[in-house]
This record gives structure tokens, sequence and C-alpha cells, in this order.
């Protein structure tokens, strides 16, 4: 621009300002006072010292980015986080040595500072066991939790990231919520590339990198859901603390799409607000109640010497050579497990009888979980309206389920009216249910069907990674089986009286789930605003 103008006017563009714009003190500018022209050479070295000046700008400013770089790079080392490779290219455009001022040195200082404790013999030892050890509980990834929203209840307001808001008086604000890092992307695109790259199995490793990558909090989009992925036991303790009598948590849509698809009731698993809690509070009573948990063990009790039994048989014939033997046989320990708390009898897996219909249902819940991977991305009413292979197998192996739970209850339904109530002993969880608690017997269908859905597969995967443990660590194998044998003895045959006399072995479980959960992530819309990690998350509203 700058050339036409001067080739039409015989002068730069800034002598152009003299015929338009008065001079500072408000007087016109004579024709003597006009700044002299330039001729070519001259104008030659001005364009030369304005593009020095450029240069020198551009340099300064890919200094201090450069030294920002520096200082990321550094504390991303002191905290154990991902590396940004864009901090490795800012400081490689550097055109001189980046030095970080000394103050800035001491906040990011990586290597340990002296300390009268590197003097005792062994500690560095018991730290490189320690980090090791951190290292690996790392890898398995302890259950985030994630709040979820959707795209259209997202507020669109914020300010840049990184930025701290503070308030007159010098308070810290909290920031909104579109300041939460963020994976970045399109939802669709980014569910493109999780199929493209087949990683639907390996979400726990992208949301273990994302938190590295991104800090203890972040956003994620995937097709029409964006997500808050939280991980530290405070921020899910504060998000606990929002929550009323009524936490409302994220459903699968897929498994209430079937429900709707076939006119099927729902359990409390696909239920929220009072519902969810009215029908709760009635199966706590025969689930989790003190008297109750006693007759509960005493139904898993004949089970767990059956499969004793088998696994001292396999053992002895020399048929349990391979590991991946033990998995088909916890997977029936499991269903004849949760059978006979449910309706109070044996499915007889581990005889000599016919179990091609415990096979069959064993499959269907496989299959079920499997199918519904694909629709958690995928709104099951499209996936519905197209046909997709996905949602109707997955409608196959529900109605499977279905049809076995309903023919399972109904068979309960006759023989609990045939015996008097005098006359009645405990008769399993559902049996107590049909005639105690008053829910109507499509309620009870429903919740029968994904209580036995629920603890299937989470049981039988939960005592294999127990069992592995604990062949990793033979010495605690050996102080187990001493507390378990002993307890046993004591109890003189009152399962509950040994249940609580075994704080090892309660504390292995636990441990196991800790290391191993059976979720991937536990979902909760906001009920009320909350304030998380300095983020604003406004209580979300469920579609």
């Amino acid at each position: 621009m700058g050339s036409v103008a001067k080739l039409a006017s015989g002068g730069p563009v800034a002598w152009l300002g003299c015929c338009v714009a008065p001079q500072p003190d408000g007087r016109k500018q004579t024709r003597g006072e006009r700044k002299p022209r330039l001729n070519r050479e001259e104008y030659r070295m001005h364009l030369e010292e304005l593009e020095k000046e450029k240069r020198k700008r551009h340099d300064d400013f890919a200094q201090k980015k450069a030294e920002r770089a520096a200082m990321r790079i550094r504390l991303r080392e002191r905290y154990q986080l991902q590396q940004d490779e864009r901090d490795g290219r800012q400081l490689r455009e550097a055109t001189r040595t980046v030095e970080l001022p000394a103050e800035l040195v001491a906040i990011a200082r990586t290597e340990p500072g002296s300390s009268f404790l590197t003097d005792v013999p062994g500690l560095s030892q018991i730290n490189s066991v320690a980090r090791d050890t951190v290292q690996r509980l790392r890898q398995h990834a302890a259950c985030p939790l994630m709040l979820t929203r959707w795209i259209s209840d997202v507020p669109r307001a914020g300010c840049p990231v990184g930025a701290r808001r503070v308030s007159q008086s010098g308070e810290t604000q909290p920031l909104p919520y579109r300041e939460i890092p963020s994976t970045g992307g399109s939802g669709w695109v980014n569910l493109y590339r999780l199929w493209r790259d087949r990683n639907v199995g390996n979400q726990h490793l992208i949301i273990n990198r994302n938190f590295q990558r991104l800090g203890p909090i972040y956003r994620d989009k995937l097709g029409t859901r964006e997500s808050v992925y939280i991980f530290h036991p405070e921020d899910a303790m504060a998000l606990f603390q929002t929550e009323g009598p009524n936490p409302e948590r994220m459903l699968l849509e897929a498994w209430a799409e079937h429900r709707e698809y076939r006119k099927h009731k729902r359990g409390i698993f696909l239920k929220n607000g009072g519902e969810w809690r009215r029908e709760r509070m009635a199966l706590n009573q025969e689930v989790i109640r003190p008297a109750a948990v006693g007759n509960i063990a005493s139904l898993l009790e004949p089970v767990a010497h059956d499969f004793t039994l088998l696994v001292d048989q396999k053992m002895q014939t020399g048929s349990c050579t391979e590991p991946s033997d033990v998995l088909p046989d916890l997977f029936r320990f499991a269903l004849e497990s949760s059978f006979h708390l449910l309706y109070g009898q044996r499915l007889g897996l581990f005889g000599d009888v016919d179990t091609r219909q415990a096979d069959r249902f064993i499959w269907s819940i496989e299959n079920m979980l499997k199918t519904t991977i694909p629709l958690l991305y995928v709104p099951p009413w499209l996936a519905r309206r197209l046909g997709l292979r996905a949602w109707r197998e997955h409608v196959q192996v529900w109605d499977d389920i279905f049809e076995h739970a309903h023919r399972c209850l109904e068979e309960l339904l006759r023989k609990v009216q045939a015996v008097p109530e005098a006359e009645r002993g405990y008769s399993g969880i559902l049996g107590e249910l049909l005639s105690r608690s008053g829910l109507p017997f499509d309620i009870i269908k429903a919740n029968a069907t994904e209580l036995m859905v629920g603890s299937v597969d989470t049981t039988a995967h939960s005592l294999l990674f127990t069992l592995f443990e604990l062949a990793r660590n033979p010495e605690l194998q050996e102080t187990l089986r001493r507390e378990v044998t002993e307890a046993h003895r004591r109890a003189q045959g009152d399962v509950g009286t040994l249940l609580r006399n075994v704080p090892l072995l309660r504390a292995a479980i636990k441990e196991t789930l800790r290391l191993y959960p059976v979720g991937l992530t536990l979902q909760r819309y906001p009920v009320t605003d909350a304030i998380i990690r300095n983020y604003h998350i406004p209580a979300g509203v469920r579609p």
C-alpha cells in the first residue's frame, strides 16, 4: 500500500499526513516547514532500519516466550507432568540463550535440596522404591469422577485461559466454566478419531494422559456430550457436598432406550430424583440393613464352599493348569452367588447339571456390555432409527436377559404365594421384596434384572484381580490365610461373626477395588453450582 501511495504522490504514505492532519499546536504547516523528500538511497536505508526494528521486536518477543516456556518445562518436570511440544518449539525459536531469573529458578527447582536426611543410610533406596511404587499405582489409574454436561447447556461466557480474576478487595474470584483446560476440537471429530484409532477400549489410558497433560481438571467433548473430569479425592468431596438426598447421575441412554422400546419398567439404575430415592430405600431394607446382611452371608456360605471344592478338585486332577481357566469359573461363582441371594435357590453350576441356560445368560451379559460401548457416544434413538447393528444386537441380548429374569421371578412368585407367611423362611432378596416391600411386580422385575446384570461381571473380575494381587504377594497371602482360618475357628459357624473378624481381608478387597476400579468413571450432574479447583461449574440441566 505504501508503494502505491509513493508512486501516486511521489513520497511515502507518512508524508500524506501533512495534507490532512493539522500541526499539534493547531497552526497550519507552511511549505517551508515540510519535511524534505528522501532520495532512493535514503528511502532504502529507512526501510532497512524499519526492518531491523521489526526483527528486534520479533526476537525480543520470541525470547520472552522462550523464557516462559522454560519456566513451564521446569514446573512440569517438578510435578512430573507430560511435556508440551509447543514449549520445546518456542525454546528453539529463541535467538539468544534463555536464562531465568534466580527467583524463578528457585521456585521451579527440580533437583532435591540438601538436607540432613540425605545422609541417612538407605534413604535413597527407600525413595527409589517409593517412587517406583507410585509409578506402578499410577499405571492402574484410580477411578476419576466425571461431571457430565450437554453442549447445549454449557455457558459461553469466559476469559483467556490461565487468568486469575481478582476482585477490588483483593480476593480471588472463581474462574468461569470456559477457562477449565480443554482437550479441544469438535465433539464429532474427537469421536471419529476415537473410533479411527480404535481407542474405545483404551479410554482409561486416554483419561490418564489427559490428566498428566492438562492437570487435575479438564473438559472433553465426545459426540454431543461435553464432560468435566476431576481426579483428586478432595475435588470429589467438594462435588458430593453440593448434592442433596437425590443426586443426579448420568444414565446409560442405550439401556433406557431399550426399556422405552420394549415397554419395560426401569430399575433404580436408570432413575433419578424422588422416584429413585423411594425405590432405593425399599431395596436398602433387604440389601444393606444389618439384619439383611446376616441373611445374605448365610446364603453365600454354601456357594463359596462348593466353589472351593471345585477348585481343589481341578487342581488335584491337573485340569487347572492355565491362569485363563480361572475366569470362567469365577463367572459361574458370581452367577451362582447372585442367583442364590436374589431368588433363594441354587442353579447348580458347580455340579453335573445342564448349564446351557446359565451359559447363555453369561454370554448375554458379556455381549450386552460389549454392545453398550459403541452406543455411549451415538444417540440411541438415532441408532434405533438407522437400525445399526450395535443397536439390534443390544436389543436382542437385553431381551434374552429380561426373558430369563421374568421366568425366574414368576417361578419364585408362585413359591412365595404357595407358602403361608407364618411358615415362610428367608427366601432371598426378591422373595422378601415380593412379600413385604409393597413394590409393584414390574418394578421388582426391573430391579432384579439390573441387580443380576450388575453383579456377575463386576464380581468375577474383582475376584480375579484380588487373586492376582495375592499371587503376586505370597507373604500377604499367607498372613490372610491365617487370619481367615483363625476367624473361622472362633466364629463356630456364625458367618456374620467371621466377617467382622477379618479386617485384613476387607482391606485387601478395598485395595483391589482401588487399583482396579469396577467402573471407568463415576458420573454426576451438578445439582447446584459448584466451585472445584477455583473454577465455577454451573448446575447441570439434564436433557
